[in-house]
């Protein structure tokens, strides 16, 4: 009799503890600010203080900035599937400096979205989902010690800035998407993502390796990059990259390797070539100026037509390009 008295009080008080980490929903959203951090309970299962644990599905908002100030401590563990979490408009902060590898925001959850704030000063990542189909919108990931903003297979990165991060800005896995960000003075690439990738639309400077860099079969569009420390837009094989702007890079304004189309892009003011690329490849309609290397540097079987190359230091093209359609080169009908 005493045990069925004592379970049922327990049921009931899990039912009342469920019950009070669900009483800050506005909407059906839950809320998590710095007071709730502290407590607990925005799931069952969350004890109180650093990391916060997201454990179920659903909607989660922000409501206050959260602070946290042990070293080596993270903020946010999500520990479940289809979870979106809204920073609504606020600040996500760590404790800074170069001890231990918290990252702000963590998951190995699919179908995890994050949106809407900043995360910033955390000793390792900004922010980092291990789980396909992730989404990370208008977020700004600032001063990591690591990666700005790491996603896996499947990702969409947009509208967001990743900003004076220790490594690279934005870095993503397989079939992903990154469009419409800014990446600026990351302590390696701007932006990195793996093969057949989507990478359009975005502002990338002052990246201490590449601005952009690419594997196989992947498409680098409309892009402005500048004053990379290595090539301004690096890409292996079979990939398509048109109406790129990039410019002040230390080496190459664009590298490609072999089998791609490079395709009415500008490159200018670099400290190498305009655009080099191995074999196989197929150039046209590009503006290639005032390189200090080449124009085109080519290694053979690459064709190349419709373009305009002037006032590059080493020529305009390499003998082993083959003209596959007029060019103009410094103001004549003739190339090389």
């Amino acid at each position: 009799m005493k045990t069925s008295r004592t379970l049922a009080a327990l049921v009931a008080t899990t039912a009342i503890a469920l019950t009070a980490s669900r009483s800050q929903a506005v909407d059906g959203v839950v809320e998590i600010n710095a007071a709730k951090a502290e407590a607990g309970g925005v799931n069952f299962f969350d004890a109180p203080g650093f990391p916060v644990s997201i454990n179920e599905p659903g909607s989660y908002r922000l409501t206050s900035n959260l602070i946290v100030s042990e070293i080596g401590v993270g903020a946010i563990v999500i520990g479940s599937t289809d979870v979106t979490l809204d920073l609504n408009g606020f600040s996500i902060i760590g404790s800074g400096g170069q001890l231990g590898t918290a990252t702000g925001i963590e998951s190995t959850q699919a179908n995890v979205r994050i949106q809407n704030g900043t995360v910033t000063q955390f000793t390792g990542h900004g922010i980092h989902i291990q789980g396909d189909f992730a989404v990370v919108d208008n977020v700004r990931a600032l001063a990591n010690t690591g990666l700005g903003i790491r996603v896996d297979d499947h990702a969409i990165v947009s509208n967001c800035t990743a900003t004076g991060n220790g490594d690279t800005g934005i870095f993503a896995l397989t079939a992903s998407t990154l469009r419409d960000n800014v990446a600026a003075g990351n302590g390696d690439r701007g932006i990195h993502c793996a093969n057949r990738c989507t990478i359009a639309g975005n502002t990338v400077t002052q990246s201490n390796g590449n601005g952009i860099e690419s594997n196989n079969g992947s498409t680098i569009a409309n892009n402005n990059v500048s004053l990379s420390g290595a090539n301004g837009i690096y890409v292996t094989d079979a990939a398509a990259v048109t109406g790129n702007s990039s410019r002040e890079n230390v080496e190459d304004g664009i590298r490609v390797r072999d089998g791609c189309t490079v395709s009415n892009n500008t490159s200018s003011f670099n400290g190498s070539h305009g655009i080099c690329a191995f074999s196989g490849n197929t150039l046209i309609g590009n503006t290639v100026a005032s390189n200090q290397g080449r124009g085109i540097d080519t290694l053979a079987t690459t064709g190349y037509g419709m373009n305009v190359m002037h006032d590059n230091d080493l020529g305009t093209v390499s003998a082993a390009a083959a003209e596959i359609g007029v060019n103009l080169c410094n103001g004549l009908n003739a190339c090389p």
